[in-house]
């Protein structure tokens, strides 16, 4: 079986589908440098010419020689996030290239391209992103890059802390988890965080403190309140009910924001 695809007018005609429908959809898509190491020319050809019509791929350079690849992705390892590589290779195996690299491999996503599925379990272990086999085609061949591009966007989004200190009038710093937060409400110029137990405020705007806060916990129920999902108690058609320490509170919950809060909880109907 041939290792590479005729480029033709197909494979060119997919390719600007593709960049239609990411216009249609305003998707944008990030930047990411790759390597293409590979001994066969006629495959780092072909790679080249896929990697180019993605539009979001950057080539920094192809190797046929595995042992000068190592030596420039060591040389430029902050530079690199994607390396395609192929498994059988004269003198170093591609496992055996990302193996060579250590730790610093931990900073690259790699994709394995082979002829053959018996290496897919050896990738796995060695934290390979994706694997195509040969001949590789555009739909596989996107497939695998838009994973990676998933999994480096993601990691560079960075996490919310679930634990956060306020600093009393008393000088002392008390911590918080975001878990244990009720709800939070605008007071004149203050916010106050509410816990089963306790009020802090602290001096900021709602927006400002919105932007902080894990994704997926809290919703804003109405301009002035934000509450904790998974500390609502009763669903009213213009409240909520928080169970505190020593009563009951009540949220309002604004005709605008009731549809997507509604969407946000689990919901299960009363049988007829």
């Amino acid at each position: 079986m041939p290792n590479i695809i005729v480029y033709d007018i197909f494979v060119q005609d997919f390719f600007a589908d593709y960049h239609k429908m990411a216009y249609v959809c305003n998707i944008k898509f990030m930047i990411m440098n790759c390597l293409v190491i590979d001994d066969d020319e006629a495959v780092g050809v072909y790679m080249r010419k896929l990697i180019e019509d993605t539009g979001f791929l950057n080539l920094l350079g192809y190797f046929s020689n595995p042992s000068a690849a190592v030596g420039y992705i060591m040389s430029n390892i902050d530079n690199i996030d994607l390396v395609f590589v192929d498994v059988e290779m004269p003198g170093l195996t591609g496992i055996d290239l990302i193996s060579s690299l250590g730790s610093m491999a931990e900073k690259i996503k790699f994709v394995v391209i082979s002829s053959k599925d018996k290496y897919a379990i050896d990738a796995l272990e060695n934290n390979v992103a994706a694997y195509i086999l040969k001949p590789v085609n555009p739909v596989n061949f996107l497939k695998a890059v838009s994973k990676v591009r998933n999994l480096v966007e993601n990691a560079s989004v960075p996490e919310t802390s679930m634990v956060f200190f306020i600093r009393t009038i008393d000088n002392r710093y008390v911590k918080i988890n975001w878990n244990d937060v009720f709800w939070l409400e605008v007071n004149r110029n203050n916010i106050s965080i509410n816990t089963f137990d306790a009020c802090f405020e602290i001096q900021s705007t709602l927006k400002d403190i919105s932007e902080k806060l894990p994704a997926g916990l809290f919703f804003k129920t109405h301009r002035s309140f934000i509450v904790n999902l998974n500390h609502v108690s009763v669903i009213e058609t213009d409240f909520l009910t928080m169970k505190t320490n020593t009563k009951d509170v009540h949220i309002p919950l604004s005709r605008n924001y009731r549809p997507d809060f509604l969407s946000k909880v689990n919901v299960l109907n009363r049988g007829e």
